[in-house]
């Protein structure tokens, strides 16, 4: 397998491959791995009520909650209602221990799933109502809990002894490694992938996919020296190269809600986040929503 990245995605799909038994080639177009994992606060957002129960409710949390609750039902997209009526039962139980005097924190796959749809959901240029799509969203807010678990199996040392919020998010359910920022995730997981016998090659910018019978089996790369790279594969090719939050061009281009982007805006992500592996799936003609071109793929 080639993966295209080498960012929190790129390294954990690569190790995935690896636990199945697959050779893995990682390519990256910096000199060093880590993306934008490595600049970020190191926080991983998933409901774990068990766990988050042991801590006492800070003040407003339960009025919050009451609010949420309160929402009417006009303004929930209809694919989300039932999760919401879901998560409706299981406030009004838990304002009951509240009114018992037991004030605990919150949660469930169900709020972060809410919170979720509500935090994105926004109107854009053209009028339109948009939010996220509800099967990514579910994906990410029920499964996110297996993500710690996966990354505790392969060694990160979450601090199991506070619960914390992370900048931008809405409650408090955030993962944090007693490490700082996301330098955790990037060196445990690159071990992982030496160890198993995989390879990392930095300074290697990918081109182009290789199809050959309307199938992905490659990728043609080029250093940063200047050799060219033809990587072939069974096993497919991962496209985690990111998206293009450095990239002010595209950012104007597909904008369709801010009423204006300046030419000069600034960026926390990584410079390397210009959305070149979107154009490289652009150019073929589609793009999976998954970012993976398995090498049995019709095009």
């Amino acid at each position: 397998m080639v993966v295209v990245g080498g960012g929190g995605a790129g390294l954990s799909a690569a190790l995935t491959a690896l636990d199945n038994h697959q050779s893995v080639i990682v390519l990256e177009k910096f000199p060093a791995i880590g993306g934008n994992t490595v600049r970020t606060g190191g926080w991983v957002n998933a409901a774990e009520p068990k766990w988050q129960k042991a801590f006492p409710a800070l003040a407003g949390e339960a009025d919050y909650l009451k609010a949420l609750a309160d929402t009417p039902e006009s303004e929930i997209a209809p694919e989300y209602l039932s999760d919401f009526r879901t998560l409706k039962d299981q406030l009004a139980n838990y304002f009951l221990d509240v009114d018992a005097g037991n004030h605990y924190l919150f949660d469930s796959t169900e709020l972060h799933l809410i919170q979720t749809y509500l935090g994105g959901k926004r109107t854009n240029l053209d009028g339109e109502s948009i939010y996220g799509q509800y099967d990514l969203v579910h994906t990410l807010t029920s499964r996110a809990m297996e993500s710690i678990d996966w990354l505790t199996e392969k060694g990160i040392d979450f601090n199991r002894g506070m619960v914390d919020i992370a900048v931008g998010a809405l409650w408090r359910r955030a993962h944090k490694p007693n490490r700082p920022k996301g330098v955790e995730f990037v060196e445990k997981l690159q071990k992982h992938i030496i160890a198993q016998g995989g390879r990392i090659i930095t300074d290697t910018r990918a081109d182009d996919l290789i199809i050959e019978n309307g199938q992905v089996v490659g990728i043609h790369a080029t250093h940063s020296n200047g050799t060219k790279y033809k990587l072939t594969t069974k096993q497919g090719v991962v496209l985690a190269s990111g998206g293009f939050g450095a990239n002010t061009k595209m950012l104007q281009k597909y904008n369709n809600y801010w009423n204006e982007i300046a030419d000069d805006i600034k960026t926390t992500n990584s410079p390397a986040l210009v959305g070149d592996g979107i154009a490289i799936g652009e150019t073929r003609g589609r793009i999976s929503r998954y970012g993976v071109y398995p090498a049995d793929a019709n095009w």
